[in-house]
């Protein structure tokens, strides 16, 4: 097996690295260049996007985001505000063996963990993909870990609850109706009453929202919907992220006065059944960390699917070149 040589991508890079996330199972949305060109702008921060070179070949990468404290101390993640995942991609090698996928899956982290170290980051932070599944070299090398939960669902085998039923009958009788819209100032403002109602300021300001959302919906990487009163009053709304895989429902919102109305759930049938008609067979919903938003989504019925951050901090970087054996 020749060397792994990990690298900075420059942007004439770029096709090549989308074309690779493409083609891999872990790969999403949240590690297109698009994508992390398009946040890192809205939020004014530094990204990097990292590839894995076997003989010229790309066999993995990953996305970082750079932040430095006081002056010195270097935090660098996968994630950003409203951005998910991004960690470390792998090539699964689908012609090969177990010994020999292992063997290249266990080269790269460590090609990855020799590079991190030599960048002298002082915290690291990988968010993986629900389809990143051996996280065993991160734990041999000292790496801490933290399980998470999504939901994942066919949007056309969507399962409806009785309760789901009768809100959804709820909203046709009573003239709700829902609509694809581009209008980001009202999807904004039902946003940010959102957050309000929680006490907290809303993550993006207007003027991040608004130019991030029209470039990744310019770039086709979005599509938003509305659920309307017959008043044409704003109920709720939801933004869907798409690549050639999957949608991820990236953001939602609604009005608490309206929820009665029954919009909420005649938009999740909606929503499922145009990308079912779309051909999307699999849709990532982060709602199952959140107690409410999960009792709200188990009604329409996915699957829990597990997702794991893994980290190290400065004091773990000795580490790095003398894996711990496992029993």
């Amino acid at each position: 097996m020749k060397e792994i040589i990990v690298r900075n991508l420059e942007p004439a890079d770029y096709q090549e690295w989308d074309s690779f996330v493409d083609r891999i199972p872990q790969g999403t949305v949240f590690h297109k260049s698009t994508w992390v060109s398009a946040i890192s702008q809205a939020l004014n921060q530094r990204f990097s996007i990292f590839g894995c070179f076997e003989n010229e070949r790309l066999v993995g990468g990953y996305v970082l985001y750079h932040t430095r404290y006081m002056g010195f101390f270097r935090s660098t993640k996968s994630t950003a505000m409203m951005s998910s995942f991004g960690g470390l991609i792998v090539d699964g090698g689908s012609n090969m063996n177990c010994f020999k996928r292992e063997k290249q899956h266990c080269a790269i982290i460590g090609a990855v963990l020799r590079d991190l170290r030599s960048r002298r980051f002082h915290y690291v932070l990988f968010e993986l993909s629900p389809s990143y599944l051996d996280i065993r070299p991160f734990i041999w090398n000292g790496w801490r870990t933290n399980t998470r939960y999504s939901y994942v669902i066919s949007p056309g085998k969507a399962f409806f609850s009785k309760s789901a039923r009768r809100h959804i009958r709820r909203a046709v009788e009573g003239d709700v109706f829902i609509e694809q819209t581009t209008d980001s100032e009202s999807y904004y403002e039902l946003f940010c009453n959102t957050y309000a109602r929680q006490g907290i300021s809303p993550p993006l300001t207007h003027g991040q929202f608004v130019r991030l959302y029209h470039t990744i919906e310019g770039a086709g990487l979005s599509r938003m919907w509305a659920a309307r009163t017959s008043e044409g009053e704003w109920a709720a709304a939801e933004i869907h992220l798409k690549d050639e895989k999957r949608t991820y429902a990236w953001s939602a919102a609604s009005d608490i006065e309206l929820r009665k109305s029954g919009a909420n759930y005649l938009l999740q049938e909606t929503i499922f059944s145009q990308e079912a008609s779309d051909g999307f067979e699999e849709s990532y919903l982060f709602t199952a960390n959140t107690p409410n938003l999960a009792n709200f989504m188990k009604q329409f019925g996915p699957e829990l699917a597990l997702y794991h951050q893994v980290s190290y901090s400065q004091i773990r970087m000795n580490r790095f070149n003398h894996p711990q054996r496992s029993g």
